[in-house]
């Protein structure tokens, strides 16, 4: 019987100005876990690589206001994803 992996994502403060609090659970650990932000014209304004992921702070100070995704990837390239606002 296969048992079903589920992966939590919760970040806050929402709306934040200057930093990202990112809670993870259920994270594969491996060399892969991409970390992104994307803007809302779908461009990546921050990238970075983890060997495992349960608890990051993330400086959005040089953000610009506005709606962005936080989007986390595992190397077998499953993805999640969550919508945030900076003020």
């Amino acid at each position: 019987r296969e048992i079903e992996h589920k992966t939590y994502l919760q970040i806050g403060p929402v709306p934040t100005s200057d930093q990202l609090h990112v809670f993870t659970k259920g994270l594969e650990a491996s060399p892969l876990i991409q970390v992104r932000i994307i803007d809302v014209n779908g461009k990546t304004v921050f990238s970075n690589r983890y060997s495992s992921l349960s608890a990051l702070d993330i400086n959005t100070s040089h953000l610009a206001p506005g709606h962005y995704i936080l989007s986390i990837t595992e190397e077998n390239g499953r993805a999640i994803q969550q919508k945030f606002i900076i003020e």
